[in-house]
């Protein structure tokens, strides 16, 4: 009886036990028990470039990104991209937090969707930062050098693709930077440093971007080919065209990199 007695206890034990868990299985936060973390998940390894706004050793500002993806699929495209507090990539695209930032004017930059071939220039892009080292020399000695790259609005009357270098910021100013040739794809952004547009995330800020053109490397002409050059310069247009799915197999994927040891 004694025995039996000391079995029920147990169980009682046991159930409140149970219950002490939260729903989705995770224990309450008076456990002291530690919450594994989610496993690694393989994604397209991407690289994102902005024009600097700081005075450093490059023009150009350019990290590693692989958290990124779409968030919408009718017009505008708009994709969430999640930038590292205190990078000068999210400094130069988003803004310092002490300082005073134009919420009025867009900041413009590149995703650039790197292939097997670009994998060691990850640790120059992801784990170094632009105020320390010039990255675009680190690249250019691993074989990839920086190209300036022209105005990606479409040619005027009054300038060709050819005359203008830079991005037009939206007040009269034309801001250039560089990007890494012989990418996979190529998607242009735009976002405006308000409020509504960035997303608190703890050790990043996510920020909703405009995709405002989609390009692919053209290696014979040195240079971004964007999809609307085909169609006289027609941004809607072109940003509406279905595009052919990416071969994978170019793609540069993060659990390749961790099955190879750099990440």
């Amino acid at each position: 009886m004694w025995l039996s007695l000391r079995a029920a206890f147990a169980i009682v034990v046991a159930v409140a036990m149970a219950n002490s868990m939260t729903v989705d299985g995770l224990s309450s936060p008076s456990s002291s028990s530690p919450i594994p973390p989610p496993p690694p998940i393989s994604v397209p390894v991407w690289s994102f470039a902005t024009a600097s706004t700081e005075p450093c050793n490059t023009i150009t500002s350019m990290n590693i990104m692989t958290f990124c993806t779409p968030v919408s699929v009718s017009s505008p495209k708009l994709w969430a991209l999640s930038f590292y507090h205190g990078t000068l990539t999210k400094d130069s695209f988003l803004g310092n937090d002490d300082e005073d930032n134009d919420d009025d004017v867009p900041s413009t930059g590149i995703l650039q969707l790197l292939t097997y071939d670009h994998r060691h220039l990850v640790p120059i892009l992801g784990k170094k930062s632009g105020r320390d080292i010039d990255k675009s020399v680190a690249c250019g000695e691993e074989g990839f050098p920086w190209w300036k790259i022209p105005n990606p609005t479409p040619p005027t009357t009054l300038s060709s693709v050819d005359e203008t270098e830079g991005f037009d910021t939206g007040d009269g100013r034309i801001k250039g930077f560089e990007v890494l040739p012989g990418c996979a794809l190529y998607l242009q952004v735009e976002c405006r440093r308000s409020s509504k547009s960035l997303i608190d995330a703890g050790d990043h800020v996510v920020a909703i971007c405009k995709v405002t053109r989609t390009g692919v490397w053209q290696p014979e002409l040195g240079k971004i080919q964007w999809l609307d050059e085909f169609n006289g310069g027609d941004i809607d247009t072109a940003m509406s065209l279905p595009l052919a799915a990416i071969d994978e197999s170019r793609a540069l994927y993060s659990g390749r990199l961790r099955q190879e040891g750099i990440l």
